[in-house]
C-alpha cells in the first residue's frame, strides 16, 4: 500500500514525456493518484488540474500569500535549537 500513500516522481516521470521537462515534477509528483485513476488513466498518469496549478504560478502566490504571517508566526514562535548529534530513532527522513 505504501506506494498509495508516498511515491516519488521518477516512475511519473519516466512514463510521460511532459514530464521528463517539467521544472515541477519533483514538487507535484504528477498530481494525485487518486484523481488519475479515477479519470481512468493508469497508475503512472498525470493529474491535470496540478499541472496547471503548478503551470500558472499556483505555487508561488502561495508562497507570496503565507510568506508574511509565516515570518509572524516564527517571531511569535522561534524554532527551538537542535543539539548536534544523530536523529531520533523514529526519524525516517521522507518516504520509506
Amino acid at each position: 500500500m505504501t506506494p498509495f500513500i508516498c511515491h516519488p516522481a521518477f516512475p511519473i516521470r519516466d512514463h510521460n514525456p511532459k514530464c521528463r521537462t517539467c521544472p515541477y515534477v519533483d514538487r507535484c509528483t504528477g498530481g494525485c493518484r487518486n484523481s488519475v485513476l479515477m479519470a481512468g488513466d493508469d497508475y503512472y498518469g498525470i493529474d491535470p488540474e496540478v499541472c496547471r496549478f503548478f503551470e500558472s504560478g499556483g505555487e508561488a502566490r502561495i508562497r507570496s500569500a503565507a510568506e508574511a504571517p509565516f515570518a509572524a508566526y516564527l517571531r511569535r514562535n522561534p524554532p527551538a535549537k537542535q543539539k548536534p548529534g544523530p536523529s531520533a530513532p523514529d526519524d525516517r527522513g521522507g518516504c520509506p
